[in-house]
C-alpha cells in the first residue's frame, strides 16, 4: 500500500497556473500579429496584488486602467449572467 500525500494549496496554484497559461496563450492567439498591449493583475490568498502591464497600440498609458476596468467588468458581467442563465435553466428541470 502506497500512500500519497495532497497538498491543497499546491494542487490549487496548480490548477491557478494552468488556468493563467490557457488564458495567455487564448489571448495571444485570438489576437495573433496584432497584440498592442496587455495587464496582468494577481492576487494571493489574502488580497495583496501584483500588477504589470504592457502598453503599445491605441491605448494610451494614462487609459490602461480605465479600459482594463471596462473590459473586466464587461467580462466580469457576462459570465454573471451565464451562470444565472445555466442556475435557472437547473431549477426549472
Amino acid at each position: 500500500m502506497s500512500v500519497i500525500q495532497v497538498n491543497p494549496k499546491q494542487d490549487r496554484t496548480r490548477r491557478i497556473r494552468r488556468a493563467l497559461g490557457k488564458s495567455v496563450h487564448g489571448a495571444l492567439k485570438c489576437f495573433e500579429d496584432d497584440v498592442g498591449g496587455y495587464a496582468l493583475v494577481v492576487w494571493n490568498q489574502r488580497g495583496e496584488p501584483y500588477s504589470s502591464f504592457w502598453q503599445g497600440g491605441c491605448i494610451g498609458r494614462g487609459l490602461v486602467p480605465a479600459y482594463v476596468h471596462d473590459a473586466l467588468q464587461r467580462h466580469v458581467t457576462v459570465q454573471m449572467v451565464q451562470e444565472n442563465v445555466v442556475e435557472e435553466s437547473v431549477d426549472d428541470e
